[in-house]
């Protein structure tokens, strides 16, 4: 149960981080119309980057949780 738990972790792990670039790389080619709005990029791009990353760490325990409840050994 042990290993299958780790293995379960890494994919998990693995896959959500590549979301996460993803959505990072989306956020950085968008994030320069903030100016338009009156509004600092830098400021906005720091707020919704930890929104992102905390939506991981999140979406990462459900995860999990779901998957080792889920699994047969």
């Amino acid at each position: 149960m042990a290993r299958l738990s780790q293995f379960l972790l890494l994919q998990i792990i693995d896959t959500l981080w590549k979301e996460h670039l993803y959505a990072m790389d989306t956020l950085k080619e968008g994030i320069g119309l903030r100016g338009y709005g009156q509004k600092n990029p830098l400021t906005e791009y720091k707020k919704e980057a930890f929104d992102l990353f905390d939506d991981l760490f999140q979406r990462a325990k459900e995860d999990a949780i779901e998957y080792l409840f889920a699994a047969r050994p």
